[in-house]
Parts: C-alpha cells; sequence; structure tokens
C-alpha cells in the first residue's frame, strides 16, 4: 500500500513515487475486475520494471479471463516480437516524439505512469472518468489500424506478416512436410509476398523462386532469396519449368476473375504432371466469429453464397476484405483450369471458445495430363 504521504481524496486519487510502488499500482489495476485491460502510450523506458516482470503481469492478468488491447510506442514493436503476452492484441504509434506517459484503464480505475528515472504513478478510482478515457482510447485504437482492401495494399502490411509466427506455426509447418524431398527442385511460390516460405524452401534445398504482385513484397522477397530469383511479371515466368507450385492465401483476398487468371497462370507454369498446392482460410468456418488467427465480422449470408466480409488480423492487428467461396466452388475452377483434385487437407484442429477450428484447407493438386 502507498505510504502516509500520498494524497487520498474525495475523488479518489493516490500517487505512487518509483519502481516498487509503481509496481504496486500495477497490482492494484492487476485486481480492479472487468474483462478488458487497455493501454495506450507505453514506451521502451516501461522496461526499466524487468522482462520477467511484465511477461509474469501479464501471464496473471491472463489467468483472470481478461483480454489486453495495448497501443504501444513504436519502440517497443520490437521486443513484442519476442515477449508475446496472452490474450494480447498490439497497436502501435508511429511518432517522431515518443511521450514517456502509459496510461492503463482497467474497469473503474485510471493507472497514469510517467516513466521518468525515478517513476511516478497516479491511480484515480472513478467509474465515469474511467468510461471517458476508455472512449478515447477505443477511438485511438481504431484509428489506428490499417486496413487492405487490395491486392496492391499487402504491402502496407510487410513488417506484420515477416512476424506471423501463430500462421507459420499452423500453415506453413502443415505446408512443408507434404513437400517431400526439395533438392534441386524448382518451386514457385505464386503471390509469395515477403518470401518467408520461399526463404525456408530454399533452406531445404529448392530452387525457390517467387512472384509477388506488389513491389514492395518483391523487394524484400529480393533480399531474402535473391533478386534473380523474383519474378516482376506474369509473363517473365517460364512456361512449364516448375515441379511444385505453391499459392497461399490468394484465392480468397482476389476477385473470381482474377482467381480464374491465377489458376490458368499456375497450369501454364507447372510442368506436365507436377504438382501445385492452394491454399487459404478454411471456407467451412465462415460462421466461426474468433479464431487464433482472427476476428471475424459476421453477414447473413450462406455457406453457399459468395460473399465478401470483414477480418482483424490478431498478429500486426490490420483489417482485411476477404471473399468466402464454398469449397465446391473452388475444385469446379480448378478443374476448369486443368488441374486436377489429388487431395484436400486442412490445418491442425484446436477449439476455442467452444468452437472446433480448422484455420487453413490446403488443396494438393496436379497438372493434367494432355
Amino acid at each position: 500500500m502507498p505510504n502516509a504521504s500520498h494524497k487520498l481524496t474525495a475523488h479518489h486519487i493516490v500517487s505512487y513515487e518509483g519502481i516498487g510502488e509503481v509496481k504496486e499500482l500495477l497490482a492494484v489495476l492487476l485486481n480492479a475486475g472487468g474483462k478488458d485491460h487497455h493501454t495506450f502510450g507505453s514506451a521502451k523506458e516501461s522496461l526499466m520494471l524487468g522482462d520477467d516482470f511484465w511477461t509474469q503481469y501479464h501471464k496473471e492478468r491472463a489467468k483472470l479471463g481478461i483480454n489486453a488491447k495495448l497501443i504501444f510506442n513504436e519502440s517497443l514493436k520490437d521486443w513484442t516480437g519476442d515477449n508475446k503476452y496472452p490474450k494480447t492484441e498490439y497497436k502501435f504509434i508511429k511518432k517522431s516524439f515518443e511521450p514517456l506517459t502509459e496510461t492503463i484503464i482497467r474497469n473503474d480505475k485510471i493507472g497514469i505512469i510517467i516513466w521518468t528515472k525515478i517513476p511516478i504513478g497516479i491511480l484515480i478510482s472513478n467509474k465515469i472518468a474511467a468510461e471517458s478515457y476508455d472512449k478515447f482510447w477505443k477511438i485511438m485504437w481504431d484509428s489506428n489500424r490499417i486496413l487492405v482492401s487490395g491486392q496492391r495494399q499487402w504491402g502496407k502490411v510487410l513488417k506484420e506478416l515477416e512476424s506471423e509466427k501463430i500462421k507459420l506455426a499452423y500453415y506453413d509447418n502443415t505446408l512443408i512436410p507434404l513437400l517431400g524431398n526439395l533438392k534441386n527442385k524448382k518451386v514457385l511460390d505464386y503471390g509469395g509476398g515477403p518470401a518467408v516460405l520461399a526463404t525456408a524452401l530454399k533452406a531445404k534445398g529448392a530452387d525457390s523462386r517467387l512472384f509477388d504482385i506488389s513491389p514492395d513484397m518483391r523487394m524484400r522477397a529480393g533480399e531474402r532469396i535473391g533478386r534473380e530469383n523474383v519474378y516482376k511479371k506474369v509473363e517473365d515466368i517460364p512456361h512449364s519449368y516448375f515441379n511444385i507450385i505453391i499459392c497461399n492465401l490468394v484465392l480468397c483476398i482476389v476477385p473470381e476473375k482474377e482467381v480464374k487468371n491465377i489458376l490458368k497462370n499456375i497450369y501454364l507454369k507447372v510442368k506436365e504432371g507436377g504438382t501445385v498446392y492452394v491454399g487459404f482460410c478454411n471456407p467451412l468456418i465462415f460462421d466461426v466469429p474468433e479464431s487464433k488467427i482472427d476476428f471475424r465480422m459476421q453477414t447473413k449470408h450462406k455457406y453457399e453464397d459468395n460473399h465478401n466480409y470483414k477480418k482483424i488480423k490478431k498478429e500486426g492487428n490490420y483489417e482485411i476484405i476477404e471473399s468466402h467461396r464454398p469449397i465446391e466452388w473452388y475444385t469446379a475452377a480448378f478443374k476448369e483450369a486443368g488441374l486436377d483434385l489429388v487431395d484436400t487437407l486442412f490445418t491442425p484442429e484446436y477449439e476455442l471458445k467452444g468452437r472446433k477450428v480448422k484455420d487453413f484447407a490446403i488443396f494438393k493438386l496436379q497438372k493434367s495430363a494432355k
């Protein structure tokens, strides 16, 4: 508890000074009740409390069933990549000047911490004030989210894509073992973004190439696998050349006409008898409002209806517009393009909030013999 020198007024304002007392303030907030922990403005100076303290603090918060949404100064972005808290979403303020003030809103309490050399904390216990602060926090949270609404806009979230550890664990780690021995195999990642997968395949001995429509993605991919292995235009990709072509998380973000164009291009570029792996978000979970990967804005459409919907990605906290199409629609499109369906696979199943989820579907295809 704060010592006798602290002032307690009728408005329930308590001050704290020093690392030990700021930890006391945080303990009060931890046990303040409610279901949400909202923060804005934390700076790298907050790490003076120690990595272990913050990691344990948020583990305790998660055990209490409290979800956190944290708007941090950008100086903490790399740190959060290595220190992921459970039940947490992040956003980052991109400013040339970073204030030393952090504000935490928990239930009917507001904690304000000034991260000077000797940190200063203020605790305000007032429901009306807390609600007002939380409304301001929500404005900041909503206005700071990037929306990716078209194929050419994915460069805006290049860094976020590179740090998608959950997607890597579920999708890439399901796909890569399916590919078998890759030594000297010619492999094309069509729409491969910043070459996270292409780099992993190159490390396994593949002649790994990539095509992407985004110049930013191509530049980053060139840094990873060599510029000579990155195609700028579809026309530059040789015909009937690749043993394996992979197209991940692309067909679900392009219009129907473009789906058919992409499948036609893949057919032309893969060798006869070559294998194609096409994957995207599992259409069978179109009505799941939340997975480990994202939040989905529900619509009134049925599974059989082709329709667009919005998703918020938990890793990176950006929004995308995605297209739902039934598996049957895609299998018909594969057949029309001359690609035979060999197998339909799904990433590992888990349960979240009472719903069983398999996040991604992966279709194994083969180029039809002439």
